[in-house]
């Protein structure tokens, strides 16, 4: 009976499995980055406005700081790189496997540096911090796990079951300052301002 050697069918093996599970599981992985990222720019949104009221609150027609988030990208590479070696004498076999994944996630900001739009934002600011509108509370510490913005030792946070006023002051602060169409790289559909 002749004997055959397992090492061709244990190499193919090797390699071809690492290279189809890690394919599949790079669609999934872009596609779950991708949305964790979608939800990033809200989070970076709402850290922005809230570190604006907190300066407002402290001091007084203080100028915001803005940007504006123009474009995303989520990138992933998967690398899978086996080695196979086969000595003689004394008879060794060796196969080796190495793999990794990494994966990038960024945005493209812009300064929002319009007078204007930024004397806008100052007087938005200042009509909510003087006085404090209920939303927000504000403290030398924060409750734990509250989203809170700060600002020369002023935490400000948005109190329980005021999730939905904030989201619309949020959304007043981006109409005073939306994003120029001639910074985008994408045009979108919906409403354009």
């Amino acid at each position: 009976m002749k004997r055959t050697s397992l090492l061709p069918r244990a190499a193919m093996l090797c390699i071809g499995l690492p290279i189809f599970v890690t394919g599949c599981g790079t669609i999934s992985a872009l596609k779950n980055s991708t949305i964790a990222q979608s939800g990033s720019a809200t989070d970076i949104v709402d850290q922005m406005v809230l570190d604006n009221v907190a300066r407002a609150l402290k001091e007084e027609k203080a100028l915001p700081w803005h940007v504006q988030i123009t474009q995303g990208a989520v990138s992933i590479s998967d690398t899978v790189s086996p080695t196979a070696s086969y000595t003689w004498p004394p008879t060794s076999r060796m196969l080796e496997l190495g793999a990794s994944r990494n994966w990038a996630v960024s945005w493209t900001i812009v300064p929002e540096l319009d007078h204007q739009k930024l004397e806008d934002l100052r007087s938005l600011y200042y009509m909510n911090t003087h006085p404090i509108n209920p939303i927000f509370g504000t403290g030398s510490s924060a409750p734990s796990g509250a989203l809170t913005g700060y600002y020369k030792g002023t935490y400000v946070w948005v109190n329980e079951g005021n999730a939905k006023q904030f989201g619309d002051f949020v959304l007043e602060v981006l109409i005073k300052a939306p994003v120029d169409p001639s910074q985008r790289t994408i045009q979108l559909p919906g409403v354009q301002h």
